[in-house]
This record gives structure tokens, sequence and C-alpha cells, in this order.
């Protein structure tokens, strides 16, 4: 077990304070593999964490577009390296006690096959199944004050022992979170450590999946409600990926009520919400009608034409839509960048694929799951086009169309198009299934495969590959060539 993670390991990362790095690890003798496994072992047995396991360093990265140096501490955030034995040991825990540390399939987050796009694809398909049937969802989003430094490690083991865990490997947690110290790098200088006793260990593989359950009675407490957003008897009011918390209701009412669970098991974790930064919104026919306030502590939440969930930007309306302009921005933050080094004089080739890899995902960012409408796929035309205006100096679309034929660059709609069939093929195909994404497309989101599909003359049976080529014939007959 040990060898075998220390294959996986990713290299080129950090070293932390003990100066060891992956690559030192997994090119030294094999003999190194079996003192670790005995180490472990024998840290198991007795319990013990070693102190060196719990010393990490915190790097403080400007948080945003600020690059500039303050004397604000909430200017920064902090990354921490932690000590690469001790993600070795990290990862042996998590494969030992892997069936005591599973989330809600609420929770998005911290799980293979599962990202953003399932979860802003969940809460999608949730509200057009009732704006469909002449309802208005509201939607609420909470945002939680600095969740991962103020989890209590004490309310974490309560959690755990009720999973059953083993108490050898509670008492390791124990352990470890007692000798949690860190100190900060600036530059070349180390400051003086500080013991940390609350929050997750930053920079542990553990912390992500430890956190999920220090919250996962949220969810659980929400369906056992029964209040909020149902569809065919599975409970579909609340969405959780990592700390971004939404809640889903038809009734004011049942909203209140459901804040007021949230409040009361947080309160219980020690842990609170941010009032100023929660929001509200209504989507349906009646989104513009005016309601009673939802209250957190006697404080109203903010009602807003928008809010930002995991990158996109959800706006109240009749029906479930985004807002673009922040991607559109963005996008051509970073194009300027670009070009603002390369120029637009240098060879075509490069310029197009550091686009490719570093501007166009910007643009396209989530686009498989928000259920894009033609309008909005040419609203998003202009910017998409932009670098062949620059590169070729013409605005004609048939010029730049046959631009990006010839330089293997595909027009935004069937960029878009390729992600989705690829999005819902996952879905399909996967053992995402059983989630809440997978359920909603297995009732309702066969026909959005199909209208894609069709396009192109695609089958189910076909390979991302063959998908790709499809697509680029059916361009390449739409240009006559």
């Amino acid at each position: 077990m040990v060898d075998t993670v220390i294959q996986k390991l990713k290299l080129g990362k950090a070293a932390s304070v003990d100066n060891i790095t992956a690559e030192h690890v997994k090119y030294c003798h094999p003999a190194v593999s079996v003192i670790l496994s005995k180490l472990f072992m024998i840290m198991v047995k007795y319990n013990y964490v070693p102190n060196g396991f719990g010393i990490a360093v915190t790097v403080p990265i400007p948080k945003g577009e600020n690059s500039q140096i303050s004397s604000n501490s909430d200017q920064y955030r902090g990354i921490t390296i932690s000590s690469v034995l001790s993600k070795i040991f990290e990862h042996c825990l998590l494969l030992n006690y892997s069936n005591f540390l599973t989330p809600s399939d609420f929770q998005f987050g911290f799980k293979k096959q599962s990202g953003c796009s399932h979860a802003v694809y969940s809460v999608r398909k949730t509200v057009d199944y009732f704006v469909e049937r002449d309802s208005t969802v509201n939607v609420c989003s909470l945002d939680l004050a600095k969740a991962f430094d103020k989890m209590n490690k004490y309310a974490l083991f309560i959690k755990l022992i009720k999973r059953k865990c083993p108490i050898a490997f509670v008492n390791i947690l124990d352990k470890w979170y007692d000798k949690m110290f860190t100190c900060v790098r600036w530059g070349s200088a180390l400051s003086s450590y500080v013991k940390l006793n609350a929050g997750v260990r930053q920079g542990g593989i553990l912390s992500p999946i430890l956190f999920a359950i220090f919250v996962d009675d949220i969810l659980l407490l929400l369906s056992k409600s029964g209040l909020g957003c149902h569809i065919n008897r599975v409970c579909f009011n609340s969405f959780l990926y990592a700390d971004d918390l939404l809640l889903l209701s038809i009734s004011i009412c049942d909203l209140q009520k459901m804040i007021d669970i949230c409040k009361h098991e947080l309160d219980w974790l020690d842990m609170k919400i941010n009032v100023k930064k929660s929001v509200w919104l209504r989507i349906g026919k009646r989104f513009k009608i005016s309601t009673a306030d939802i209250l957190i502590d006697d404080k109203p939440i903010k009602v807003g034409e928008e809010f930002r969930y995991l990158g996109m930007y959800v706006v109240a309306a009749k029906s479930f839509s985004c807002n673009m302009h922040e991607a559109k921005m963005k996008y051509f933050r970073s194009l300027n960048g670009i070009l603002g080094k390369v120029g637009t004089d240098g060879a075509l080739n490069v310029i197009l694929s550091l686009v490719d890899a570093f501007a166009t995902p910007v643009l396209l960012y989530g686009l498989e799951s928000a259920g894009l409408k033609p309008s909005h796929i040419d609203k998003l035309n202009y910017p998409y086009r932009s670098i062949f205006v620059k590169l070729f100096s013409t605005f004609d679309k048939s010029v730049i169309e046959q631009c990006q034929f010839y330089t293997g660059y595909l027009p935004l709609k069937q960029s878009v198009h390729l992600k989705c069939l690829r999005f819902f093929k996952s879905l399909m195909f996967s053992p995402v299934n059983s989630t809440p994404a997978g359920m909603l497309y297995e009732w309702f989101g066969s026909l959005e495969w199909q209208d894609v599909a069709m396009q192109y003359d695609i089958l189910l049976s076909d390979s991302p590959f063959i998908m790709k080529r499809k697509i680029w014939s059916k361009f390449k007959m739409e240009l006559n060539l």
C-alpha cells in the first residue's frame, strides 16, 4: 500500500520544513517503503503521531487580482505545505478507513467523478422541474464564515464516533490535531511557529474529507425535515460543494424553516453564517414579486438579482440562467495578458495554443451544465472570435470560420456541444448514476443528449474521439469545403 501511494504522488511540489519532496521518496531505494510501512503500523498500533507530521509552512498569496503587498492579513490567502511523509500516511489511512468517511450524495466536493458541473447541473434541473410547472423557486446561498479555519476538532470526533469509526483512527487524529504548528514563509525568511487550535489541517490529504463529514449532518437534517423541493419522492432541497451551501424551496415559509435548521446545527458546530455575504433570489414567473424577509438572527438576508455559485453567476429570472459578463471580462483579461507578452506577430500555432490553454477554458467554464440557449451562445461568440479578429484583421464571419477550421479551432457552438456530449455521456456511463446529477439526467436529461447528438449523427457507442471527428465533419460540410 505504501509503495502504491508513493508511485501516485504528484511531482514538482514544494518541500515543507524537512526539505523532503515527492521526488526524494519516489526515486529512493525500495527499502524506504518497507521502513515507512513499519513506522506507520507502529503509529496505528500505539495511536501515536510524530511531532514532525504536525509542522507545516504557510505561504501567503494575495487574494483575487491584488498583487500588491499589504499589511492587512485579510488580503492574503494562506497556502500550507505539509510534510510529504505525513501525506503518504494520510493516503494509507484514507484507503483503510474510506468505508467510514463517505459523505452525503448531495455533497459534490472532494469526490471522484464529481465536480462543479455536476452541482450546477443538479441545481438547474431541479429549478427547471418546478418552473416548468408554473412554480417559482426560492434559491438561497448561505456563506459560512471562515468555515475551514473554524472547524472544532471535538465536534468532528463526535461525528466520527457516531459513524462507528475505529477508535484508533479517532485517537490518531486527536494526537495529530494537538501537534498542529505552522510558520509563515515570506521570501526566504521564516517566522516563529504558532500553534493551531482550530480548523482543518491545511495541506492535509484527509482534511477535505473530514470537513465534509463535519458538515454532513446539515444535509441529513434538511433531508429528514421534508421541507423544500422534492422530485419523485427524493429530496432536492439542499446542495453542498465544500462549504458552499445552496437551499431550494418553492415556499418562503419552508425556506425560513430550512435556514433555522442550518443555523441550529451550525451553532452546535461553533460556526456562523455570514449574513452580509449570504443572498437569496427567486426563479420563475413571479420572480419580481416582493415577499417577506428571510431572517438569520433577526437580520434580513439580502435579496439579490444574482449570486456567485461555484464560479458561475445565477440570476433571478423567469427560468434558470447565468450571467456571463464576468466570464467574458476574465477571458479578455487573459487574452490581453497573452497578447501583451507574445504579441500578434508571433507564430499563429503558438498564440492559439496559449489562448486555448489559458483563455478559452475561462470563457467555456461550466457551460456544459448551464443549459445555454442559442441566444446565449450568440452573445459569447464575439469574445470567442476576438482572437481571430486580432490575428487576421477581419470581422467577416465566413473568413473567421475558415481560419478556425484551418487552424484546428472549433467555433463556439461546436465547442460547447462537444463539452455537453462528453458531460452527458459521463452521467450515463459512470458510477455517478446514483448521485443527484445522475438521477436528474436519467429522469429529465436524455432529450438534451438527443438534441445535440442528432445534429452530428452521434451515437451512444461513439468514443470521445469519434464524437469530435463527426463534429469536425459537420463543420467542414457547413463551410462547403
